[in-house]
């Protein structure tokens, strides 16, 4: 990862539109820069201070954000999937619309967010607490388990449990009558 530029004070400057993957801008300022619509995929943005900065509609895919600092950030519509947010504080920002898919949430700060329409889908480090509070505030919260593993949950949970009771109760255990019955069969005959 190599920097844009040797100065990282990138405060109050329009930066929108622009692909600045792949850069290393740790511990760097963009306090209320635009960012609007920017490829910011796989940067290195840790300890970086983003305070009131403009993301809206931004692509950070799998960039670090650990400790970094986004009080009253506007992120509605950002992609942030894979991105790692551990430690870092959002507090007052606006998630609205915005895509967190296998996001690293562990000790990240998120009081008073926006969270509306916001998607959660396989994020670690979420309570279910802070599952409860989220969706409460309007978050859609998915659960990305595989197919493999929701298949093996409804045998473990739901088809095994009735086997095991169908077999107590003897359903299983009553001999097969293989006489046909009559189209005219009497309750008698149904219930031999």
């Amino acid at each position: 990862m190599h920097s844009i530029q040797n100065n990282n004070d990138f405060s109050q400057q329009d930066l929108s539109c622009r692909d600045l993957s792949n850069q290393n801008f740790s511990h760097y300022l963009f306090i209320g820069t635009k960012l609007n619509g920017c490829n910011l995929s796989h940067c290195n943005l840790n300890g970086a201070n983003l305070k009131d900065t403009q993301l809206c509609g931004a692509n950070l895919t799998d960039a670090s954000l650990c400790g970094a600092k986004l009080h009253n950030a506007k992120l509605n519509g950002a992609n942030l999937f894979q991105a790692n947010l551990a430690g870092a504080n959002l507090t007052g920002s606006d998630l609205r619309c915005s895509i967190l898919r296998k996001v690293k949430l562990s000790n990240t700060i998120l009081s008073d967010v926006k969270v509306e329409n916001a998607v959660f889908e396989g994020c670690d480090g979420l309570t279910e607490d802070m599952k409860y509070d989220l969706k409460n505030r309007g978050a859609i919260l998915k659960n990305s388990a595989s197919k493999a593993e929701n298949i093996r949950w409804c045998v473990q949970y739901v088809a095994v449990p009735i086997l095991v009771a169908l077999i107590g109760a003897g359903i299983f255990l009553k001999p097969y009558n293989k006489t046909p019955l009559s189209p005219k069969a009497t309750n008698q005959e149904l219930y031999k």
